[in-house]
């Protein structure tokens, strides 16, 4: 059922207000909820009313990443970020806030450096004049980062600092929920073990806080991730029936407000407490699920605890293929995990390195000619690393969706006739299901790189999100039928033919296909929406095929 449109009369910054609250109040994951912020987002969007449709889109996205949707989330603060940009008023904070938000967006989906190009310019916007909200985001994006690459004094001098800047029960409460959350991981991977203890009673001080501050002022979602906080680190200190009280408090909340994140932990804690109770079979289940949850979730983290843990358990119950099998995947996943943390520990140290070079370079008395050469090209440098990233697709290398319409747009400005093809990878979510994000991101790449191989003279190929890709193409004076090309049909092979091997056996994947030309009264969408719907009928045809929209 289409949602009737939300209309608002100009400057009714009280409407907007409210209607946040009325959604903000919907703690389930629930459609309305969705609905109610896409139908203000329109309706802001027909007003032309831009700090409110930013502050809206900010506020969706942080429902977003609550709920897991990493790639919704992502696609809103990245459409925040452009309407800020474009903005003819300059809109620093906002801008801060957009970059906090895509950085927080990809590193809970595992990408930690492109968190850190995000963060760099983010903090290069930030200062003294921008919100206090601003400055409160961004504290909050670099505490999630700085944990994530296991430096937990400078997340927690972060986290710290954003409680001081919040200023709403909610901010308060996730800040100290953060604060929680980094002394157990913190507890975790510490050795020593009265410095472990210290970690885990701070986890448990912090996380009560946040559970009554919750309590008080009617947060379920935070107050189950605080239980379950408490819960892990009262586990971790062996404190055992303590652990098992407050589970059993965060489950039903977990439950009840569809929080796939604590119910992942959940599960694994459930896994555990089977696992010490000898009720084997019972274990292997629950470890499934959490794993399952947590690839879901994105959560590579706990993805590498339950299958270090699984594989155990499997070696326990006899199952030595399941076993050595997982135990494989295990130090895959740790060593990659590490290896992302350890690259972009070395790239932060070298942007830092060269910010404080810059100072210094700034406050002396003179420079000479050769040194201000010197930093103007650094500066362009790094103005062209920057502009690429902007434009480049973080997983694939290849173009982006940005790049994609800018490109369209220009050739159909100048008049030129160019050739589309919208190509989908088939059963890609099997691929995922089966052997893991992590498989589904190189089968991306390599199917980028052989649709690169396949290009004719002056086509660009584009991931569009997902397992899309578009290719363009000025359309060939050779061909007035306007079939579809030979090219075309090389890119199709390419995949097909391609001899695709995971975990030690063949695999084949395809593509379905549509191909369009442009006509002289085609826009970017239009264009794109034709050879989109020649894709759907490739799908529906059988798939593996190139079909003419």
């Amino acid at each position: 059922m289409t949602q009737p449109r939300t209309r608002l009369t100009s400057g009714d910054t009280l409407s907007v207000s409210s209607r946040l609250g009325e959604l903000g109040a919907i703690h389930q994951n629930n459609p309305s909820m969705h609905a109610g912020y896409v139908s203000l987002i329109q309706a802001l969007g027909e007003q032309e009313n831009v700090p409110d449709e930013i502050r809206v889109r900010l506020r969706y996205v942080a429902r977003l990443q609550s709920l897991c949707d990493f790639d919704g989330a992502f696609n809103q603060a990245n459409r925040a970020l452009e309407i800020a940009i474009a903005s003819a008023v300059p809109a620093a904070s906002e801008q801060v806030m957009a970059l906090s938000a895509l950085a927080f967006t990809r590193l809970h989906a595992g990408h930690v450096t492109d968190a850190m190009y995000f963060l760099m310019q983010a903090e290069s916007l930030g200062g003294v004049d921008i919100a206090k909200e601003a400055q409160r985001t961004l504290q909050v994006a670099l505490g999630a980062y700085y944990a994530q690459l296991g430096d937990f004094d400078r997340a927690l001098v972060c986290q710290r600092l954003s409680f001081d800047l919040s200023e709403t029960h909610y901010e308060r409460a996730n800040s100290l929920l953060s604060l929680g959350y980094s002394y157990l991981r913190a507890g975790e991977e510490v050795a020593a073990s009265d410095v472990r203890r210290e970690y885990l009673e701070q986890a448990q001080a912090k996380n009560l806080m946040a559970a009554e501050l919750t309590l008080e002022h009617g947060l379920p979602l935070l107050r189950g991730r605080a239980l379950g906080n408490m819960a892990s680190a009262h586990r971790l200190l062996g404190q055992m029936d303590e652990a098992r009280r407050l589970l059993a408090q965060a489950r039903p909340i977990a439950v009840e407000v569809g929080d796939t994140w604590q119910m992942a932990e959940n599960e694994f804690f459930q896994a555990q407490e089977f696992v010490a109770d000898r009720n084997l079979e019972a274990a292997d289940s629950r470890f499934e699920i959490a794993f399952k949850a947590a690839e879901t979730n994105y959560d590579i983290p706990l993805m590498v605890r339950c299958l270090n843990e699984w594989s155990l358990l499997k070696e326990k119950l006899g199952d030595i293929g399941a076993a050595l099998s997982m135990h494989r995947r295990f130090h895959r996943m740790s060593n990659d995990m590490h290896s992302r943390r350890e690259s972009s520990r070395a790239q932060l140290s070298r942007f830092r390195i060269d910010i404080e070079r810059s100072k210094h370079e700034d406050t002396a008395s003179q420079f000479t000619s050769a040194q201000l050469k010197e930093q103007n090209a650094q500066l362009s440098a790094q103005a062209v690393v920057l502009g690429r990233y902007a434009n480049t697709d973080s997983l694939t290398g290849i173009a982006n969706r940005r790049r994609l319409f800018s490109e369209m747009r220009a050739r159909l400005a100048a008049g030129e006739i160019v050739d589309v093809l919208f190509v989908d990878v088939d059963n890609f979510k099997c691929v995922n299901d089966r052997f893991g994000h992590h498989v589904g991101d190189e089968v991306l790449t390599r199917i980028a790189a052989l649709v690169q191989t396949a290009l004719p003279p002056s086509g660009l190929v584009a991931r569009l999100g997902g397992e899309e890709f578009v290719v363009v193409a000025p359309a060939s004076a050779t061909n007035p039928l306007r079939s579809i090309p030979a090219w075309a049909h090389v890119v199709h092979s390419s995949i097909g033919n391609y001899s695709w091997r995971f975990e030690d056996s063949d695999q084949y994947i395809t593509v379905s296909a549509g191909f369009t030309t442009s006509l002289v009264s085609d826009t970017a969408d239009t264009l794109l929406a034709r050879a989109d719907s020649g894709m759907y009928a490739a799908k529906k045809a059988g798939k593996n095929r190139i079909l003419s929209a």
